[in-house]
């Protein structure tokens, strides 16, 4: 396999997630110097939140970090704007507290999403037998309970136990809908932290009169890639979605059509890809809980340095769906900011090597928009 920008591929082993890469993604797009600006900040992100030592922290990294504090959240964050660079150090600390406060109450304790066997060691672990794991699993995956209160069959000792320590169902409330002409419906759900994220349900009546339903589902709050077509990532990058919180847009999905999800497909809000952690768990609680086959489901990315191998080696029977947009690497950076540090040829080797691994087709994705120009022009005509 061909591996272009080393650099990339270092800042990937350095950072201990994807959320720092996908944070670093976001603020290093608008940089002149795109590469080593993408380094420089999963460097910076790695130093700030999983290891914070302030004063190891190069004053140009900081200076990066203030320059683009101003159009991503999540870097102002992490610095008082109010302070310059030499003193951010009291405000990266507060901003730090803040931000591990926030986190902690995101992480939380959450039914949805856990296997079989984990519902059943928890059941063990709070001093019931194992069969009340199986049960606790039918509640929530077949059932659909939404709180743990709703829990009638099991013990009421155990639904308290349950609540005191602190468990949840994971479900989010449904803040909208729209329905279109065709029966499709658009979800609006509102998380833990008021943050809203969509998913969107697709029923198709097939000519033996069977219906398939596909639940689109979002990955992240926003998107960092800011692609020229698409809305969400012109609205900025949140965090990524929890396995949980992934899971629950199908449930929504099939109470909303009271029908069983069919089809899964990875393309709502967000890349995947820079969240690949969470959607592999949540993957895994379509199957095997929820009984969605996997060829029945698809990955969408518009490709991230690495990833692609990355996915290849658990040998998924998933589709992985690739969006191109674009037929050259010229026009593919005119719509897609992050082609420049992912050049097509690299793309297409790392999906050659992605179906020599897994036997896998990997499906083309693409809008057609003319001339990238024309195409954002109208837009910008049309949003005025």
């Amino acid at each position: 396999m061909v591996v272009w920008r080393p650099s990339l591929q270092n800042a990937a082993f350095l950072a201990s997630s994807l959320h720092i890469q996908s944070l670093a993604f976001s603020f290093a797009l608008s940089s002149p110097h795109r590469h080593y600006h993408f380094y420089l900040h999963t460097q910076l992100l790695q130093q700030c939140i999983i290891k914070p030592n302030y004063n190891t922290i190069p004053h140009r990294s900081l200076s990066l970090l203030h320059a683009t504090s101003a159009a991503h959240p999540t870097a102002a964050l992490l610095l008082d704007k109010e302070h310059s660079c030499e003193s951010s150090k009291e405000g990266l600390e507060v901003a730090d507290g803040k931000s591990q406060a926030k986190q902690k109450k995101l992480q939380g304790k959450f039914l949805l999403g856990k296997s079989l066997s984990e519902l059943e060691k928890l059941a063990i672990e709070v001093g019931e037998q194992k069969y009340r794991g199986k049960q606790i699993h039918q509640l929530i995956y077949k059932n659909k309970k939404n709180d743990i209160a709703q829990f009638l069959q099991v013990p009421k000792e155990l639904r308290e136990n349950l609540i005191s320590t602190g468990w949840k169902v994971g479900r989010s409330q449904v803040h909208h809908t729209v329905t279109a002409s065709d029966g499709t419906i658009k979800v609006l759900l509102k998380l833990d932290d008021n943050r809203l994220v969509e998913t969107v349900g697709i029923p198709v009546e097939e000519e033996k009169g069977l219906n398939r339903l596909t639940a689109c589902v979002s990955s992240q709050v926003g998107c960092p890639l800011r692609c020229a077509f698409c809305a969400t990532g012109k609205g900025g990058f949140a965090r990524n979605l929890k396995p949980h919180e992934i899971v629950e847009q199908v449930l929504v999905i099939e109470e909303l059509f009271n029908h069983r999800v069919t089809n899964v497909v990875f393309m709502g809000m967000g890349e995947p890809m820079l969240n690949l952690a969470s959607v592999l768990s949540a993957y895994r609680a379509l199957n095997q809980d929820l009984q969605i086959g996997q060829r029945m489901i698809t990955i969408s990315t518009v490709g991230v340095p690495n990833t692609i191998a990355r996915l290849a080696t658990h040998k998924l029977q998933c589709t992985l769906a690739v969006s191109l947009h674009a037929p050259n690497q010229h026009l593919r950076e005119q719509i897609v900011p992050s082609a420049k540090s992912y050049p097509l040829e690299a793309l297409l080797e790392d999906c050659k090597h992605y179906f020599d691994t897994t036997g896998r087709r990997v499906s083309v994705e693409y809008t057609l928009l003319g001339k990238c120009e024309n195409f954002l022009l109208m837009l910008q005509v049309f949003l005025n």
